[in-house]
């Protein structure tokens, strides 16, 4: 495994079997999709993804991470990937600190879900409980929707839950 997409090499595995997908179709998408892909690639999953899976794809010259829906029947509005490629797309655009978005697919018969490419970030995998935040410094930063004075806030960002929807809880 190239771990030079990663922080931690313990964040990522083997694809597990139930998250398994035809890999040389994803690479044949993304030759077609993705610009300057050149395979071949070593494919691993991310531990402790909460409900979309998370791949990392590696090649000789790049990383990839791919973010896709489970399998199986879903709400229509369940696991939203598109709004999420969305929005990073909306946010790198506008010059925030965000991986670069290079194609999106809703076509199922490619791997069996729709998904998404992006670059893969070298960073820290911040897993559920990881992360605590006061709820005064997340509403006050200045990366906040409330203080996002951006195009992106009123051209992407609608459909989203507003801020104060969202019940914040804080360990101290």
């Amino acid at each position: 495994m190239n771990d030079r997409w990663i922080g931690n090499s313990a964040d990522v595995t083997p694809i597990v079997a139930s998250a398994r997908f035809d890999e040389r179709a994803l690479e044949q998408w993304m030759r077609e999709h993705v610009q300057d892909y050149a395979g071949p690639s070593t494919m691993h999953q991310f531990q402790g993804s909460q409900s979309n899976p998370t791949y990392l794809i590696s090649t000789a010259e790049r990383g990839y991470v791919m973010r896709r829906k489970p399998f199986g029947t879903l709400l229509p509005s369940a696991h939203a990937i598109e709004r999420e490629f969305r929005l990073i797309l909306a946010l790198n655009s506008a010059g925030f600190p965000a991986p670069r978005p290079y194609a999106s697919c809703e076509d199922t018969s490619v791997i069996g879900a729709a998904f998404y490419i992006m670059e893969a970030v070298r960073g820290t995998v911040h897993r559920v409980g990881s992360l605590r935040l006061p709820a005064d410094w997340i509403s006050s930063s200045p990366w906040s929707c409330r203080n996002l004075r951006h195009p992106v806030r009123a051209r992407y960002m609608c459909g989203f839950a507003p801020a104060r929807s969202i019940t914040m809880t804080t360990p101290w």
